[in-house]
């Protein structure tokens, strides 16, 4: 009887284990809503609010500075990405790049340059505050005015390095060839399409302070990288800025599809296996 007592108490702590001390990741819809962009797959928040495939939180609140996500580029000043995360496990990375001012319509830079993101620290802070290991990225687009200028055109690459060698890379460009091409440029359309109802046009700028798009490069996993004193890295390029500033974000928030057991099923799982013990026990009586 003091075993069957012991067991059961392992359950009870193993129910309360999955009482998360991290934000969990919300995975994303089905790859089929979503436009893919080389070796990155890009999902409209407006287009999916619109059709009904998603809905409320966390997908129609508002983005911005100061929350759990690292901030890679923006306009606003004096941001920086200080102690981001759940307390106590906070952690630090670069300033993000500073957005163009004035009348400059381009924008090229690299975040991370010169090997001062390490691929270790950025896998623990996505572990640690969204029990992730895959970084999304969030973006926030304001090119407001007529239908031609609220497109935006953007290339972008995500390398992991090892010192100056380049050990893999991921590209965004406007051609599916898995090769980074810095001026085929894929477009952020401001007008989009609803899926069920083409002639519907759907306005992708929400407003600032919201995210308008979620992407995530096919593949690319840090778990597959960390312990090994590699650095994490990102280039991205813009053409086409005509309003306000854009911001872009880092982010673990959002996971690929069936890329994260979901914490239900993990205590399932775990459930299945002390209740199993639990009858080899009683036989035994």
């Amino acid at each position: 009887m003091k075993r069957i007592l012991i067991i059961l108490s392992l359950l009870g702590v193993l129910s309360a284990a999955w009482i998360p001390a991290s934000q969990a990741a919300v995975l994303l819809p089905p790859d089929v809503f979503g436009l893919q962009y080389d070796q990155f797959r890009s999902f409209s928040i407006a287009q999916m609010l619109y059709d009904g495939i998603v809905s409320g939180d966390p997908w129609d609140t508002a983005a911005g500075t100061g929350g759990l996500d690292v901030l890679a580029y923006t306009g606003a000043t004096g941001q920086n990405n200080v102690n981001v995360g759940i307390a106590p496990n906070l952690y630090s990375f670069p300033d993000p790049l500073a957005a163009p001012s004035g009348s400059t319509s381009t924008f090229s830079g690299i975040w991370g340059l010169g090997g001062t993101i390490s691929v270790d620290s950025l896998y623990g802070y996505l572990q640690d505050t969204f029990a992730s290991s895959i970084p999304v990225f969030l973006f926030d687009m304001n090119e407001p005015g007529t239908a031609a200028k609220r497109d935006l055109q953007i290339t972008a690459e995500i390398r992991i390095m090892d010192g100056t060698t380049v050990v893999d890379s991921w590209s965004f460009d406007g051609i599916n060839d898995g090769v980074y091409q810095s001026t085929a440029w894929a477009t952020a359309y401001g007008l989009i399409p609803s899926f069920f109802d083409p002639t519907t046009l759907i306005s992708s700028n929400r407003g600032n302070g919201k995210v308008d798009f979620v992407a995530y490069a096919m593949g690319l996993d840090l778990a597959d990288f960390q312990g090994m004193g590699y650095t994490f890295e990102g280039e991205f390029n813009m053409q086409g800025l005509d309003g306000s500033f854009e911001e872009l974000y880092l982010t673990g928030a959002f996971a690929p599809p069936t890329t994260i057991p979901e914490p239900a099923t993990l205590l399932l799982m775990g459930a299945g296996l002390l209740i199993a013990t639990l009858g080899a026990a009683l036989r035994k009586q």
